[in-house]
């Protein structure tokens, strides 16, 4: 007794539900039906993920039967076959619409001795209730072991991701019909060990925490629609870092000072980002020290009246553009 054994995938870069194998399978709740089933290969196995088992028919023509939770939009087949000894095997696909099936693609192939991709089959594209395969072969029993779809969902784009204290906050466009979305992310670069599932909204600003600092990771992200995923997005990698708060410091011009000196003090802003203005106050000793008045500095103006409160003296600063922006370090001050 010989069989076949098929393997169906998709041309397009699908997210992988089955390891060597592109596209997605049937989504969560749909069911299988083979015309005949020998023992105990029955017709669920074909979208069980697991390239071992299979649907096993007991004849050289028959056919399985997928019935969706919901209707899914269909592009194109692509068939993985192995028979022994060779043989051909010819290929009819039917899509259920308004209750009324009608073949939407076909074609017939030479398989080889081993595990062979064959040329992808494209199927008029619609959105079909239920999918159905006829397989006919001139010697060896149909079988099939794994079933992938060729779907039509836009992939998530312009990821971006942004480190923070053991964090990243990852944004990327919205993809309009997805029902939900799934991180990916890891370690290496195209190697992500850790999944999660977000809501539709969520593309905007989402946290991934307990990251380890000084540890770069990587992330994609796909869109669900249907319970099916789209392609993967860019990949997008960041590396939080400890958060350092921000430093006001105040230095003076000079190595020491004396009795009845003048110095000037310069006042820096350090560990920030973007930031256009600032509202703070200096304290000092009146008893050692005595205030004299400030200078402004090029592209930062003072908005307030500063007034000496014996030893506290309030600053409204902000930068005059884009250009002066405070980013790590900048003086902005002088008194």
């Amino acid at each position: 007794m010989f069989f076949l054994v098929f393997l169906l995938t998709v041309p397009m870069a699908m997210a992988s539900d089955v390891d060597g194998m592109q596209g997605a399978s049937p989504p969560d709740g749909t069911k299988a039906t083979g015309a005949r089933t020998y023992g105990n290969y029955e017709a669920d196995k074909v979208f069980d993920k697991d390239l071992t088992t299979r649907w096993l028919s007991a004849g050289y023509k028959d056919t399985i039967e997928l019935d969706f939770p919901k209707a899914i939009t269909l592009n194109s087949v692509q068939i993985a076959g192995y028979a022994d000894p060779n043989s051909s095997a010819s290929y009819t696909i039917y899509g259920l619409q308004n209750e009324t099936w009608s073949v939407i693609g076909e074609k017939k192939f030479p398989l080889v001795s081993k595990l062979t991709i064959l040329d992808p089959i494209e199927v008029t594209k619609g959105s079909y209730d239920s999918l159905k395969i006829e397989v006919n072969t001139p010697s060896s029993w149909v079988a099939i072991s794994e079933i992938t779809l060729g779907v039509n969902i836009n992939t998530p784009t312009n990821l971006k991701a942004a480190a923070g204290d053991s964090q990243a906050t990852l944004n990327w466009d919205q993809v309009q019909e997805s029902e939900s979305y799934i991180v990916r992310y890891g370690t290496e670069a195209g190697k992500y060990t850790e999944t999660v599932t977000v809501t539709k909204d969520a593309y905007g600003s989402y946290v991934i925490p307990g990251l380890t600092n000084g540890t770069t990771y990587y992330f994609v992200v796909t869109a669900t629609v249907n319970g099916i995923e789209s392609g993967y997005s860019n990949e997008a990698s960041a590396t939080p870092q400890t958060t350092v708060g921000a430093v006001l410091n105040v230095t003076i011009d000079k190595d020491t000072v004396k009795v009845g000196d003048k110095f000037t003090s310069a006042i820096s802003l350090e560990n920030v980002s973007d930031i256009y203005a600032e509202d703070f106050t200096i304290q000092y000793d009146p008893s050692l020290f005595e205030y004299l008045g400030y200078d402004e500095v090029e592209g930062y103006k003072v908005y307030n009246t500063p007034t000496d409160e014996n030893g506290k003296i309030r600053f409204i600063v902000a930068s005059q553009g884009k250009e002066y922006s405070i980013s790590d370090k900048a003086t902005f001050l002088k008194s």
